[in-house]
């Protein structure tokens, strides 16, 4: 079986995830990290790099539709 298809409203979708995220939290210790967001399940994962965090978010929630 493939990779999920990411559609255009995945990413509205996990664009409107990360400004209330944003809004909610005090991300100043996770400056220059990259953020993974599962559009499905509104979940954030950070990592250190493009690679890190949907390698988190795949590995901790069995998925692969989180993107950067």
């Amino acid at each position: 079986m493939g990779p999920p298809l990411w559609k255009d409203a995945d990413s509205h979708k996990a664009k409107q995830i990360w400004a209330t995220y944003q809004a909610q939290h005090d991300l100043s210790a996770f400056q220059g990290q990259t953020v993974g967001i599962d559009p499905n399940s509104g979940r954030v994962w950070f990592g250190i790099n493009i690679l890190d965090a949907p390698e988190r978010c795949a590995v901790l929630t069995f998925t692969k539709n989180c993107r950067c």
